[in-house]
């Protein structure tokens, strides 16, 4: 699973408080802590803040025993906003490098056309990786073939997500997303296969275990076509 640690309830997060024998003793492991909180914060916050919440999501990665921080650069955080800030940019590459000597991998979710993310790729260095989630890859219009063709070798991990173009998010198979194309791209040896993350549409007409069963088979019908 992937650990989000989303405000308001960042301060009650149990991942704050549990110890490493405890994610240890879990019948599942957590692949990676998704730094959603940086969403919370303004573009033109103060730069401290937002290297405080990067570095305590590093700190209780690295006491866990969890290996990877997702970073979602969108909404107030996007890098459309940070772009002209050199000291924010500045902030995440030193950031990056810091955590990658550390042991941890640090991948990049961003709103960013193939151009724009090589060139954002390219300032924080060859330690940084790549998110891609295809529901917003598909609402933004971007062609995922593109984006995967082009960052190929750095994609560590997918968040799995159907939308409709310029609109919400929808079941799986009902937007605009290209699953399909996915699907059969992670045939070939699509190295983050085992890291796809389900971020899918609620149904408040089925439970949790139902939804996400109805899911896993769906994109299990997709790869075997």
């Amino acid at each position: 699973i992937e650990w989000s640690d989303k405000r308001p309830a960042l301060y009650d997060n149990p991942i704050r408080y549990i110890s490493s024998d405890y994610v240890a003793s879990l019948e599942v492991s957590i692949s990676g802590i998704c730094v959603d909180s940086i969403m919370e914060l303004d573009a033109g916050v103060n730069g401290t803040a937002r290297l405080k919440v990067l570095c305590d999501a590093a700190s209780h990665a690295l006491r866990l025993g969890v290996g990877r921080l997702i970073i979602p650069l969108l909404e107030r955080a996007s890098v459309r906003n940070l772009h002209s800030d050199s000291d924010a940019i500045d902030d995440l590459t030193c950031f990056t490098r810091a955590a990658s000597a550390d042991g941890l991998v640090v991948s990049f979710e961003t709103d960013l056309d193939v151009e724009r993310l090589r060139e954002f790729m390219g300032t924080m260095g060859h330690d940084a990786r790549v998110t891609f989630d295809t529901g917003n890859l598909a609402r933004l219009g971007y062609n995922l073939s593109d984006h995967l063709d082009e960052f190929w070798d750095v994609i560590d991990n997918i968040h799995v997500k159907d939308c409709k173009l310029g609109g919400a998010t929808v079941r799986l198979g009902t937007g605009d997303a290209d699953l399909r194309n996915m699907m059969m791209r992670s045939r070939e040896g699509l190295p983050m296969l085992e890291r796809m993350t389900l971020q899918t549409a609620r149904d408040a007409t089925m439970t949790e275990q139902e939804l996400f069963t109805a899911n896993v088979r769906y994109l299990e019908e997709l790869i075997c076509s």
